[in-house]
């Protein structure tokens, strides 16, 4: 119902993909660097996964960061130690 009182009204209506990518344009432009490659392996279609912008964080007294397949399609998100 809802959707098509929006459609009535001459609004567009984005794809989840189009959503999806839009605002990670614009998490990308206001942050001081983009999302950035790490060099691993998403564990569900093998694309490669991309660091957070976000701070770190103590997991059982071990630092993390937070990762996110490059796949928009995918989904995957997890998180990652850090070594140094």
């Amino acid at each position: 119902m809802e959707v098509e009182q929006v459609k009535e009204k001459g609004k567009k209506l984005f794809t989840l993909q189009q959503f999806n990518e839009r605002a990670i344009e614009i998490f990308n432009l206001s942050h001081d660097k983009p999302l950035s490659k790490n060099g691993i392996e998403c564990p569900i279609c093998n694309n490669e996964l991309l660091d957070s912008n976000f701070g770190y964080e103590l997991n059982a007294g071990l630092m993390t960061k937070k990762v996110l397949c490059d796949n928009y399609n995918c989904g995957y998100e997890g998180f990652r130690f850090l070594l140094n």
